[in-house]
This record gives C-alpha cells, sequence and structure tokens, in this order.
C-alpha cells in the first residue's frame, strides 16, 4: 500500500464505517430466534473488528503498509476487550463469550479479504 491511501480505499472504509453504524440503529429490532440471535450476538461481533482492520490501514505508516500488522492489531484489541470481560472488568461490555473470540477473527479475516479486493481495485485502476 501506497503512503497516502486511495481515494477508493477512504471511501470503501467511510461507506462501510457507516453501514456497521447503522446496524446498531436496526439491530434492536430484529426479531428473537435463533437467527435473531445469532445476528444481535455476533453480527456486530464480526463486523466491528472487520471496520477495525480497514480503518488502521487508512493509517500512513510503515507498520500498516503490511496486513498482519493491522491483523493482528485487531485480535489484540478484541482478545483484550473480551478477556477483561471474563475478568469482571467490563471494557466495552461486561458479557464474557468465548464464542467472541472466534467472530472477532472472522471479523479480521473479512477486514482482510476487503482489503485485498481494495487493493486489486487499486492496482487496475494504476494501470
Amino acid at each position: 500500500m501506497s503512503e497516502t491511501p486511495t481515494p477508493i480505499r477512504r471511501a470503501v472504509t467511510v461507506v462501510f464505517a457507516l453501514l456497521v453504524g447503522g446496524l446498531h440503529f436496526v439491530m434492536p429490532r430484529v426479531p428473537r430466534g435463533p437467527l435473531g440471535d445469532l445476528v444481535t450476538g455476533y453480527l456486530i461481533d464480526v463486523l466491528l473488528p472487520a471496520v477495525l482492520f480497514l480503518l488502521v490501514r487508512l493509517v500512513p505508516s510503515p507498520f500498516t503498509r503490511h496486513r498482519a500488522v493491522p491483523f493482528v492489531f485487531v485480535l489484540l484489541v478484541g482478545g483484550v476487550i473480551e478477556t477483561s470481560q471474563g475478568l469482571g472488568i467490563p471494557l466495552l461490555g461486561s458479557t464474557f463469550d468465548p464464542l467472541d473470540y472466534i467472530a472477532y477473527t472472522v471479523g479480521a479475516l473479512l477486514g482482510l479479504g476487503i482489503d485485498a479486493l481494495i487493493m486489486e481495485q487499486d492496482k487496475k485502476r494504476a494501470k
């Protein structure tokens, strides 16, 4: 990735972040039941790490140039939050759920995938 994020990278990240943020207004209206519980319980736990990954990739730094660094950063942030909840320290929530570790990993992978698609589009536009 170049030092300055491309317009497409910024646009995709902003739109994705706004959509995920908008879900917070829709989520309380999701009907209960197996699918509703899955959506309200884990969807945000998947999408927020993806957004965080994309936001970190916007930072022009030698560290964020390599995808592994933001990926590990996102996993560490999620891990610290969830572990603190497990220890009774309410950090961005108070309910410990070990499945959230999996959701954070899936979210980081989603961010990685979106980032790969953005890079592919950037390469096509550069030609």
